[in-house]
C-alpha cells in the first residue's frame, strides 16, 4: 500500500523508487553501517558493537527483526507512470568490473527511470564516463541518458554517480562534486529550480574522522541552495536509519552524531516518505538470506513539494 499525500496534481508528478535490485545492494550491520568484506574500504573495523548506548534504556543491539518490516520485498507501483519523473537510489558495491557495470546499468535503464543515483561505485570519473559511452554504443536505451560521476583516489570505497534521462539532462546548468561521496546537479526547469543530490555517507566507525566533515559540507550546500530558491531532492546511502533516530527521541536518549543529517533534514521539513504496507510496516531496502536487514537507502524531498506536486514512493 503506497503512502501518498496530495493536494493537487501538477503537470509533472514525482515518483520515488528505491530500486528493488536487492542482490546488488550492501549488507547492513547492527550499527546501520556497511559491512564490507572488501579490503579496499576504510580501515575501520566492522564489529557488531552498538556505540549508541547512552543510558539504561538502550536500543536493541540485535539485527532488526523481520516484524519491523513488511513481508513483501517490493511495494506496489503506480498503475500509470506517464508524465512522471522517477528518482531511484542504489548502492552497487563497486562497478569497476566492466561486466558488472554494464549489467547493473542495463537493468536500471530498462525500468525505465528518470534519475538514478548510484553509490559506492569504486570507479574513477574518467573510467566511468568512458564505460558509459561504450555502453551507449551497444545498448540503444542508454543513449537516451547522460551520466555524471565523482570519485576520490584517497577513498577507495567511494564513488557516486547520477544517470539522467535526456529530457531532464537538457536542463542541467551546473554539476557539484565533493570527495567522491557527493554529487549534485542544478536543473533550471521551466518555472522551477530543482537540485538533485546523491550522497554516500561514511560509516559510524569513521564518522568522527571523515563523516562529520562530509555532513557539514552537505548541510551547508543545502542551506546555500535554499537561499537561491532551489527545491532539493537528496538521496543515497545515508548509513543511518531514520527509524532508529526516532527511537532515540522516543526513549529520551541523546541522539548520536551519526544521525546529524537525518536530524537536519527532519528539522528543515524534508520528508522521508518511505512506503508502508497495510499494517504500517516499512519496506526494507536490503535483504540477506531472504530476511529484511535495513532501510538506510533513502530519498528525501521538501515538505512544500507535497503541496504542489503529486508524490509517490515505491521500494
Amino acid at each position: 500500500m503506497s503512502n501518498t499525500t496530495t493536494k493537487r496534481k501538477s503537470d509533472y508528478k514525482i515518483a520515488k523508487l528505491n530500486n528493488p535490485l536487492q542482490q546488488q545492494q550492501h549488507f547492513i550491520s547492527d550499527t546501520d553501517t556497511d559491512t564490507n568484506s572488501n579490503t579496499d574500504t576504510d580501515s575501520s573495523t566492522n564489529g557488531n558493537n552498538n556505540n549508541n548506548k547512552t543510558n539504561k534504556n538502550k536500543l536493541s543491539n540485535s539485527t532488526p527483526t523481520p516484524s519491523r518490516f513488511a513481508t513483501l520485498q517490493s511495494s506496489p507501483s503506480l498503475e500509470d507512470s506517464t508524465n512522471t519523473i522517477s528518482v531511484a537510489s542504489i548502492n552497487v558495491r563497486g562497478i569497476n568490473n566492466s561486466t558488472k557495470f554494464e549489467s547493473i546499468l542495463e537493468d536500471l535503464i530498462n525500468k525505465p527511470l528518470s534519475i538514478i543515483g548510484i553509490q559506492e561505485t569504486k570507479i574513477s570519473e574518467i573510467a566511468a564516463t568512458t564505460r558509459f559511452k561504450e555502453l551507449t554504443k551497444r545498448f540503444s536505451a542508454a543513449a537516451l541518458y547522460k551520466s555524471y560521476w565523482d570519485f576520490d583516489n584517497n577513498d577507495r570505497a567511494a564513488g557516486v554517480g547520477l544517470i539522467i534521462a535526456e529530457y531532464i539532462s537538457k536542463y542541467v546548468q551546473r554539476i557539484h562534486r565533493h570527495e567522491g561521496r557527493f554529487i549534485a546537479i542544478d536543473l533550471f526547469l521551466p518555472g522551477k529550480k530543482l537540485k538533485i543530490i546523491n550522497i554516500y555517507a561514511h560509516q559510524q566507525t569513521n564518522y568522527k574522522t571523515k563523516g562529520k566533515e562530509l555532513i557539514k559540507f552537505i548541510k551547508n550546500h543545502i542551506i546555500a541552495a535554499e537561499k537561491e530558491h532551489f527545491q532539493i531532492i537528496i538521496m543515497g546511502d545515508f548509513n543511518a536509519d531514520p527509524d532508529k533516530y526516532h527511537q532515540h527521541l522516543e526513549l529520551g536518549q541523546e541522539v548520536p552524531k551519526l544521525y546529524e543529517l537525518v536530524e537536519f533534514l527532519t528539522e528543515h521539513n524534508y520528508i522521508d516518505q518511505s512506503p508502508k504496507d497495510i499494517q504500517g510496516k516499512s519496506y526494507a531496502t536490503y535483504y540477506a538470506s531472504n530476511l529484511p536487514k535495513s532501510r538506510i537507502d533513502l530519498i528525501w524531498y521538501p515538505e512544500e513539494m507535497i503541496r504542489s506536486t503529486f508524490c509517490f514512493d515505491q521500494v
